[in-house]
């Protein structure tokens, strides 16, 4: 048995893992496409409307170059 502590990081961020899972969500039921998601979303889920102003403030904003 080892007395060294094994250490264990991630091998992508947390939020490299959330970003990708919408998209590969779609990829899976919309063509790519991830906007029948986010309608769908948008439809069902009740947003509060802090929520709401985020969205409309990141759809607003101009797209940052990649």
């Amino acid at each position: 048995m080892s007395a060294t502590p094994h250490v264990f990081s991630a091998a992508i961020s947390k939020d490299g893992y959330i970003g990708g899972q919408p998209r590969a969500m779609a990829a899976r039921l919309c063509g790519g496409s991830l906007t029948p998601l986010l309608t769908h979303l948008l439809r069902t889920e009740s947003l509060s409307a802090k929520d709401r102003s985020e969205l409309r403030r990141l759809l607003d904003r101009p797209r940052e170059a990649k």
